[in-house]
């Protein structure tokens, strides 16, 4: 029988001379491995809409409502910095900012509204207690009674006792003003409501 072939290589030997004497020196051979490639990360595909989208057919894709109350235009400034640095660049009708100034009022918040593909009401306390919400709550009611996830409530501080009448039938989102992460729902809402779409995924022609 022959001798069996090593799958260990031999060490290399070189020859040195030290001193006028010979010797030799043991290297080993060093084989490296091959780097592991990276995957890249996953990101979600941005939403990318046709010139003849619906979404083109109306200047803003959500108005915004909220009272006077200082806590509650912070709480609807975040929203709205959230919803237009998303990828959607969604396009927000916030009275306090985009009404014209000298102009009548309930003229401006039709304006908008009629210009918006959905409303989202911030309810709060002051919410109820202000007339001018409660004017926009129900000129949204009027132009769209089964609301069909046009309009979005948004509950804050406020009872289930205290919700009003008129938006019962409607499912609401809960929130408190430390939380945030409303917004992420607020936003699927939005692109489902109009869009039929959700953040994940791409439409071909809406």
């Amino acid at each position: 029988m022959g001798a069996r072939e090593s799958r260990i290589e031999s060490p290399a030997q070189t020859s040195t001379g030290i001193g006028g004497g010979s010797g030799t020196r043991t290297t080993a051979r060093v084989h490296s491995l091959p780097m592991k490639t990276v995957p890249p990360p996953i990101t979600n595909p941005v939403l990318v809409w046709p010139d003849n989208s619906t979404r083109w057919q109306r200047l803003y894709d959500v108005y915004i409502c909220h009272s006077k109350d200082e806590a509650d235009c912070s709480y609807a400034m975040e929203m709205l910095s959230y919803l237009e640095q998303q990828p959607e660049k969604l396009r927000c009708f916030l009275p306090m900012r985009d009404m014209l100034a000298g102009s009548p009022i309930p003229s401006e918040i039709c304006s908008g509204l009629e210009n918006s593909h959905c409303w989202v009401m911030l309810l709060t306390p002051h919410f109820l207690s202000d007339n001018w919400c409660r004017y926009q709550m129900h000129q949204f009611i009027t132009q769209a009674p089964c609301s069909n996830g046009r309009l979005i409530p948004v509950i804050i501080g406020l009872s289930l006792a205290q919700y009003p009448s008129e938006v019962k039938h409607m499912y609401a989102f809960k929130d408190t003003l430390n939380d945030r992460s409303v917004f992420i729902k607020v936003k699927d809402a939005i692109l489902r409501c109009k869009y039929k779409v959700r953040a994940q995924f791409i439409p071909v022609s809406i």
